[in-house]
């Protein structure tokens, strides 16, 4: 598996209502971002298909609030408005890097 042929599924989780919950899938290739857009209203979950998520580099810090799970799914929360996270997911195949960088940006 090459890291231009990874797919990440992304799953959006509504606080407000649990029946409005979807999924989006998108192809990422090594020399572009993926600009994602998180909730601003609960948690946003994040996972490699076909894979399971053992760390994460973020920037910065501060931001938001993230956890990676033991099922190997990640869990993004805003703390503030309208800022940029620059998040590395480094997947669990050592021997394949799998490290790609994803810009997360807050809905309006």
């Amino acid at each position: 598996m090459s890291i231009r042929v990874l797919r990440f599924m992304i799953g959006f989780i509504a606080l407000v209502n649990v029946n409005n919950i979807y999924a989006v899938e998108y192809e990422l290739e090594a020399d572009n971002l993926l600009k994602l857009e998180i909730s601003d209203s609960g948690p946003t979950r994040i996972n490699l298909k076909d894979e399971k998520i053992n760390d994460i580099f973020m920037y910065p810090q501060n931001v938001s609030e993230v956890v990676v799970h033991e099922s190997g799914f990640l869990f993004i929360a805003p703390r503030e408005e309208g800022n940029k996270v620059y998040l590395t997911v480094i997947g669990e195949h050592k021997t394949i890097p799998i490290c790609s960088v994803m810009t997360l940006i807050q809905k309006n």
